[in-house]
């Protein structure tokens, strides 16, 4: 049978090549969907009890989903410990171990942010002045929304944004469940580099309490109006319910503290997901789609008129400054740990060497 080429641009290929790649792409695409099942068969214990744990949060999910903490926590550490089962005892002490404190010191947040302006005057001019000064005398809020928002009309990008500003509630969470269950070293690294994120917010809540641009357009009538479109964009998606939760909270003084708005923690999260990955790997896909992530964050603040362009620098520069102080700290104590354990074998070394007379 004759060669069979695929006339291409600079010359001819042979379709053989193209066939390869197909199969390949069909090998990989069936070894990704039939990983469940492995999974499944090589877990004849653990794969059930998880099969029913994904059930039932998806029968309490369908009433509408949630993102509370008392109520994420709790299902997360189920089903953390759930795949933690059949690994050594010392690993679900270590959840209990980690968890309970990130469980506390979340609830602890809750309750110094809410005081976030007890007593202090809330900024209101500075950061509109500010943000003047960084943008040719015009407010970034009321500049994307004269450009995309249709108060009549939901467009087919707000399912992104309301994706991504829900993502807020999620990812920080899943990504400590996760590297908790494959990686100890990063899991560490993570936990410390978001809670000194987290204390960092906190310290701006309580030192720089201010009026968030919505705040300043509508109430202080201080710029120009904005709509708080949120996450409307999911009703597209027929997540109406999701919806109702965001206007509840924002709504609710309860709920949300206003005026903790300096420095934005759904930038700074976001900045914080994206550059720890970001320094552990070398693919360039991957880099790109993690520098997307902040980026999405911040379009949708902005135009959702939840933060002014300097709270989320703010949360960048604090997110970025939280992974390298992990970093450099554990670093720091890994090799600490090197240094001890080289002197200790260079003294049994010297006890045993024999001394000559």
């Amino acid at each position: 049978m004759a060669d069979v080429s695929i006339q291409v641009a600079g010359g001819t290929r042979p379709a053989t090549a193209t066939t390869g790649r197909l199969r390949r792409a069909a090998a990989v695409a069936g070894h990704a969907l039939a990983w469940p099942f492995r999974w499944l068969e090589a877990h004849p214990v653990k794969g059930p009890l998880f099969g029913g744990y994904l059930a039932a949060l998806y029968l309490v999910m369908r009433h509408g989903v949630f993102y509370d903490r008392e109520r994420l926590f709790p299902w997360l550490f189920v089903g953390v410990a759930i795949l933690a089962l059949g690994t050594n005892w010392r690993r679900l002490l270590e959840l209990v171990a980690y968890w309970i404190p990130f469980f506390l010191l979340w609830v602890a947040y809750d309750l110094v942010r809410g005081q976030a302006d007890n007593g202090r005057a809330v900024h209101v001019t500075g950061p509109i002045d500010a943000e003047k000064a960084l943008f040719f005398g015009r407010i970034p809020n009321n500049v994307l929304q004269d450009r995309f928002y249709d108060a009549r009309h939901i467009q087919w990008w707000e399912v992104i944004t309301g994706v991504t500003y829900m993502s807020h509630f999620f990812v920080v969470y899943v990504t400590a469940a996760v590297l908790f269950l494959r990686s100890r070293d990063r899991f560490v690294r993570w936990m410390t580099a978001l809670v000194v994120l987290t204390v960092f917010g906190l310290l701006g809540y309580w030192l720089f309490p201010m009026a968030p641009p919505w705040m300043a357009a509508n109430e202080l009538h201080l710029i120009p109006d904005l709509a708080r479109p949120g996450t409307r964009g999911l009703h597209l998606l027929h997540m109406t319910f999701v919806d109702r939760l965001w206007t509840h909270g924002a709504n609710n003084s309860e709920m949300v503290n206003p005026v903790a708005a300096m420095p934005s923690l759904h930038a700074g999260y976001s900045m914080l997901f994206s550059w720890f990955f970001f320094k552990r790997t070398r693919r360039v896909w991957a880099k790109a789609l993690l520098a997307l992530y902040p980026l999405a964050m911040a379009f949708t603040l902005v135009f959702g008129g939840e933060h002014y362009m300097i709270d989320i620098f703010a949360g960048w520069l604090l997110a970025i400054l939280a992974v390298e102080m992990s970093d450099h700290f554990h670093d720091w104590r890994q090799l600490r740990r090197v240094r001890a354990a080289r002197s200790a074998e260079g003294s049994a070394e010297e006890e045993a060497t024999p001394v000559s007379v």
